[in-house]
């Protein structure tokens, strides 16, 4: 049996979104509420799991002798499988307040089964601060991120860059029905290759929901690694719908919608 677990990945960093009805047919500046929270049940790394995102703070961080006003950004999720597998990861994230850059990443993760198991602590450190949405944005929009990502394992000080190389494209708009209700979402999907792996990401957003996903499917490798869908949620100042955007100006409006940072570091590990 071959097993693949990944570094930052799935528990997608996510950017908020502000719709102004009536002004443009362009995706706006983001902005984040300290205190909304989303649920969400589905598959990941082959487990029936939940996962839970809270913006839970404000504060100042120091990173490589710059200090940023950040927003906190915890994401934990929990995952039951076969042969006794079990998963916990608890991603915290820091944005800058400024323009929405991810300035560092702090990844606890711990994977157990009959047949594996891998645990680990680490710090990832971007530079520059990664900028995953590009403003304002249209449907049929495209664009790419590249930077240097500076990982730090908080077991053994060990240290590693990674490329950043990223490519994104605001595709459509699709019907997506979730918690007894459907919804017209806008559909962003990303790809990256990170240490020969390709991966691709899909998100489907509604600005019903605030400035988190609807649903969020990852494949890696032609493998389906995630799937995860929003079960319930509580947001301060939630966007338009697409069908109240259409009612204020002609064509789409965007509203709200994720981008996700996505960072491979690939573990592999054979057992029988």
């Amino acid at each position: 049996m071959r097993v693949y677990v990944f570094g930052p990945c799935c528990c997608i960093l996510l950017i908020c979104l502000t719709f102004a009805p009536g002004v443009s047919a362009d995706l706006q500046a983001p902005q984040l509420t300290i205190g909304d929270h989303w649920n969400y049940r589905g598959n990941y790394i082959g487990t029936t799991a939940t996962s839970s995102v809270t913006i839970t703070g404000r504060t100042n961080i120091t990173v490589e002798d710059t200090v940023y006003d950040v927003y906190v950004h915890v994401n934990v999720v929990e995952g039951t499988g076969p042969q006794n597998t079990k998963i916990h990861r608890t991603q915290t994230t820091y944005i800058n307040t400024a323009d929405g850059a991810v300035v560092k990443i702090r990844d606890d993760f711990n994977y157990t089964s009959d047949v594996a198991n891998q645990s680990f602590e680490k710090d990832y450190v971007f530079t520059p601060p990664l900028i995953t949405m590009h403003y304002p944005l249209a449907v049929g929009d495209r664009w790419q991120n590249q930077g240097t990502m500076k990982s730090l394992d908080l077991r053994t000080n060990e240290t590693s860059d990674t490329s950043i190389n990223e490519s994104y494209i605001c595709d459509q708009i699709v019907s997506e029905s979730e918690m007894g209700r459907t919804f017209n979402c806008y559909m962003v999907k990303k790809s990256e290759s990170i240490l020969g792996q390709r991966s691709n990401y899909t998100y489907y957003f509604s600005g019903v929901f605030g400035y988190q996903p609807i649903r969020t499917d990852v494949e890696l490798s032609g493998m389906d690694f995630a799937s995860l869908r929003l079960t319930d949620y509580q947001v301060a100042h939630p966007g338009a719908s697409v069908e109240d955007a259409n009612k204020n100006t002609p064509g789409f409006e965007l509203v709200p919608l994720l981008a996700g940072v996505a960072i491979l570091i690939l573990w592999k590990k054979r057992s029988k």
